[in-house]
């Protein structure tokens, strides 16, 4: 299955959003109890489970599990997770990350993480440059 970028956001906003304490473990007992969360109903079950994995082993999950039967559990977002998706809710280094996957037919979380991180160092210079003028 192709990494869908809106999935990605989508998923890790919801996780985000979740989390309101430190130390808490937080569980989805299925892949179902997940798709009810923010706005993940547009995504099939198999989609979320796919990308949720995707995001664990890309170790975006602290202290994350996966479970055989459907279903997370996780701590928090590691701190590249949050950098990750500051850089997804820019519109123009989203942008810069879907026109990449067009190019290259697809790309890993890795490699989008490559593209925002370039892609949003580009668009802070600008920015900067542009409040100096």
């Amino acid at each position: 299955m192709k990494l869908n970028p809106y999935c990605i956001k989508d998923i890790l906003i919801v996780l985000e959003a979740i989390v309101t304490d430190a130390g808490v473990t937080y569980f989805f007992d299925s892949w179902e109890d997940l798709q009810k969360q923010g706005n993940l109903q547009k995504y099939p079950i198999n989609e979320l489970a796919y990308h949720c994995q995707q995001i664990y082993l890309s170790g975006y999950l602290y202290q994350g599990k996966l479970y055989p039967h459907g279903g997370m559990s996780f701590i928090d977002l590691t701190p590249d997770a949050h950098s990750f998706l500051s850089g997804l809710r820019t519109p123009v280094v989203f942008e810069t990350v879907k026109k990449f996957i067009n190019i290259t037919g697809s790309a890993s979380i890795s490699q989008m993480a490559s593209v925002v991180t370039t892609a949003s160092a580009e668009f802070l210079r600008n920015f900067i440059a542009s409040q100096l003028r």
